[in-house]
């Protein structure tokens, strides 16, 4: 990207966006195969018990801190790979890229 003329702002971004990305679909992804898992494993040990007492406001909320605790950890992860990225020289990051 840099020897096609990007910034080095433009690259940071463009590492943020997409850790952003893989956040809110990682998270996503790991809270509604948690809630269908707890699910089915109640399921099984207490039968039909446990849609009449299912504690939807609680689920929603964990849910939701998960999916925003997620995607916020994979942004910070990526700063300092993102910052290194856009300092590096192009013919060197050419020379790396395997």
């Amino acid at each position: 990207m840099k020897c096609l003329g990007a910034l080095d702002k433009f690259i940071v971004e463009l590492f943020l966006l997409e850790s952003l990305a893989h956040g809110i679909v990682g998270s996503l992804a790991g809270a509604i195969i948690g809630i269908l898992t707890m699910t089915v494993v109640y399921l099984i040990q207490y039968g039909g018990l446990i849609i009449k007492i299912f504690p939807w406001g609680t689920i929603l909320k964990y849910t939701l801190f998960s999916v925003v605790l997620g995607t916020f950890l994979a942004v910070v992860g990526a700063l300092y790979p993102a910052y290194i990225s856009s300092k590096m020289e192009p013919a060197e990051a050419i020379r790396r890229e395997v």
